[in-house]
């Protein structure tokens, strides 16, 4: 009986211990609170205290600031890449630069596939420039023109006028080669107007910068007269990529000509998008302004030079 008993005492002993144990283990566990911020202890791995950053694809806009960002528009198109800045108020210069880059080599490659969508999420809807790039797409890869992007210098960028726009000044060289005929490399100058919203950039117009154009004739340019063919390729040169498909014109003064871009409504009607007034190898005026809107003086002036004329 006295050996059970001893036995009965030590087991006794022995959960007491046990219990007292447990509950120190517990005592000295922190309880998680939710409300507060989760810290992540330093990695032996790295040696740093941060969490591991998400995988590509992965987080907010401003962990991947090249990810599109379509959480507040689900139905807005995907933009190109690098056209979601992670913060376009701070800085639109990078995003105004990463958007006419990705421009120039996305009308490139639409050209040469004949396919516009490559270059349409770029562009404005409705506005000049995506209308005359939608016909030029089409006319140049019909033609079976290959072109490549030479060189491409952004000059540099001045703040319109008007609210979220930019002028974008231009440089750049391209490779032209039409069917059956060898690559020849031309260089152009242009300023294109972008507008910014919702943290996105488009390009919604474009002009020929002044740089560009000749402003003293040769003296070969200066004995020959100034003739309509001359001033439809001064359009298809500056503004086309030197395509004079579906150009046509007509005389209003000396040496002065409008050039028009015409497109094919239907019916064999033909419906003019762009005009352009030449005069002596220099475009002084045209239809279409730099917003997209329509310079209602134009035909006006067009009337006046023809009525001086007389």
């Amino acid at each position: 009986m006295r050996k059970q008993g001893l036995a009965l005492c030590l087991i006794a002993s022995l959960l007491l211990t046990m219990t007292a144990c447990a509950k120190t283990t517990d005592t000295a566990k922190p309880s998680h609170d939710p409300n507060q911020p989760h810290v992540t202890q330093p990695d032996a791995g790295t040696g740093s205290g941060a969490t591991t950053p998400p995988a590509t694809g992965e987080g907010t806009p401003s962990d991947n600031p090249t990810a599109p960002n379509n959480a507040t528009n689900p139905t807005s198109p995907t933009p190109a890449e690098g056209n979601t800045p992670s913060s376009p108020v701070d800085n639109p210069d990078q995003l105004i630069r990463q958007t006419v880059t990705n421009y120039e080599k996305a009308l490139v490659n639409a050209i040469n596939q004949g396919d516009f969508s490559l270059v349409e999420p770029l562009l404005v809807p409705d506005s000049s420039l995506y209308k005359s790039q939608q016909n030029l797409v089409q006319t140049l890869s019909q033609k079976g023109t290959i072109e490549k992007l030479i060189g491409l210098t952004i000059q540099r960028i001045e703040k319109a006028k008007s609210p979220s726009t930019y002028r974008v000044y231009v440089t750049e060289i391209i490779s032209i080669q039409k069917a059956n005929a060898q690559p020849q490399s031309k260089e152009f100058a242009w300023i294109y107007t972008v507008k910014m919203a919702n943290g996105r950039a488009a390009l919604s117009e474009i002009a020929v910068w002044e740089t560009n154009q000749p402003t003293t004739p040769n003296k070969e340019q200066q004995s020959q007269a100034y003739t309509l063919d001359h001033a439809i390729q001064t359009v298809a040169d500056l503004y086309y990529r030197g395509s004079t498909q579906d150009l046509r014109g007509y005389e209003v003064a000396k040496e002065t000509y409008v050039v028009q871009l015409g497109v094919d409504a239907g019916s064999g009607l033909i419906s003019t998008v762009e005009a352009f007034l030449v005069e002596k190898g220099k475009v002084i005026d045209r239809l279409v302004k730099e917003d997209g809107s329509v310079n209602e003086s134009f035909w006006q002036r067009v009337e006046q030079m023809k009525t001086n004329k007389k």
